[in-house]
């Protein structure tokens, strides 16, 4: 069974999301990221997987992240019920989608938390080069896959 969420991202195209948003992607699948002041295009669109990454300030959203954080939604929750109704979805909001909102609270928390420890590592250059010597972890990989250190 496929959650609110997916349910809402299958059924309403991510572009059509940032449109409603003032946003347009060039040729290139490029535009000026919202989220910072972009003087040159970073923020790239992948239509296959209907997302959105600034290669600039590192933010990458879906149809509802775009939303929640553009539409200025008090949650994730309430920025799919505006989509939902916006495009005609015709989902059913009961009482089970509230735990969406529970999902959602422990999912920021633990989005803060990975960020913060990963933000500890990129500042401990001992850990980086132990990391490096014996686990052969670049710094790349750290980068890239968000890996983080608490101390």
């Amino acid at each position: 069974m496929m959650t609110l969420f997916e349910e809402i991202k299958n059924r309403v195209s991510f572009e059509s999301v940032c449109r409603d948003h003032g946003i347009e992607f060039n040729k290139s699948n490029f535009a000026n990221c919202p989220f910072h002041d972009d003087k040159r295009p970073s923020f790239s669109l992948h239509t296959s997987k209907q997302f959105a990454k600034c290669f600039s300030c590192g933010a990458t959203v879906d149809a509802i992240e775009m939303e929640y954080r553009l539409g200025k939604h008090s949650t994730k929750f309430e920025a799919a019920k505006a989509l939902n109704q916006r495009y005609s979805l015709n989902i059913k909001m009961n009482e089970n989608h509230k735990q969406t909102k529970e999902f959602e609270d422990v999912s920021n928390l633990l989005k803060f938390y990975c960020d913060r420890t990963h933000k500890c590592l990129l500042q401990n250059k001992q850990a980086l080069e132990w990391l490096e010597k014996n686990k052969d972890i670049t710094l790349d990989d750290v980068k890239q896959y968000k890996i983080g250190y608490t101390g």
